[in-house]
């Protein structure tokens, strides 16, 4: 290794240290979250702790990136820093999207992924806009900086998604029409295919 190539190295290395930490965290608050969460609906807990409990959660997660990432500043170079910009706005979304259903009152019934929950129009346009938004804006840096590795690990893990897709979505189809299995259902089918996508894109990147 020459004089020249080890600090290049040193670089990618904590990069992508600052990127697992960051994905571990979001990975974790969001199951806590919805653990807790979870755990309220089913004990009709009611209060602040319903309340603000979930997305402080979130909250505390995305301040210990970011602490995260300012402890790494003098190592990452601007590339480095859209891609963890990505996932801080991600951890925001999930923030604002888990405060404020706690503070509209709604419940796990209201995101029933059986789709037979309801809620409120204004609800709806604003968690639709944010989504909409918010997440495109996370992709574009996400894409701006991630290296070509990712890139080809992104790329395939996305094209296994839409294979699962296009595989059981008409089998699905066709089953449910001789009453052998219940009725489409394209959430879950949606799951299905994130969940092929993630691991996909695990193997790809980390092997």
């Amino acid at each position: 290794m020459t004089e020249m190539e080890a600090p290049m190295l040193k670089s990618q290395k904590s990069g992508t240290r600052v990127a697992m930490e960051v994905t571990a965290l979001v990975i974790g608050a969001t199951f806590f979250a919805g653990m807790l969460a979870g755990y309220l609906d089913g004990t009709g807990t009611t209060g602040a702790l319903r309340s603000f409990g979930p997305p402080a959660i979130v909250l505390a997660a995305a301040i210990a990136a970011g602490l995260i990432i300012r402890r790494s500043l003098p190592n990452l170079n601007p590339r480095q820093w859209r891609y963890a910009a990505s996932f801080l706005i991600a951890i925001a979304i999930g923030a604002i999207v888990g405060g404020w259903a706690q503070m509209s009152g709604l419940s796990a019934k209201n995101f029933d992924i059986s789709g037979e929950g309801s809620l409120p129009t204004t609800t709806a346009i604003g968690l639709s806009l944010l989504w909409t938004f918010g997440m495109g804006l996370s992709m574009y840096f996400y894409h701006r900086g991630v290296d070509d590795h990712e890139e080809r690990a992104i790329l395939w893990s996305g094209l296994a998604g839409w294979y699962s897709f296009l595989f059981a979505t008409p089998v699905w189809l066709i089953l449910a029409r001789a009453d052998i299995v219940p009725p489409v259902n394209v959430v879950m089918l949606l799951i299905a295919a994130m969940i092929v996508n993630a691991l996909v894109w695990v193997w790809l990147k980390f092997r």
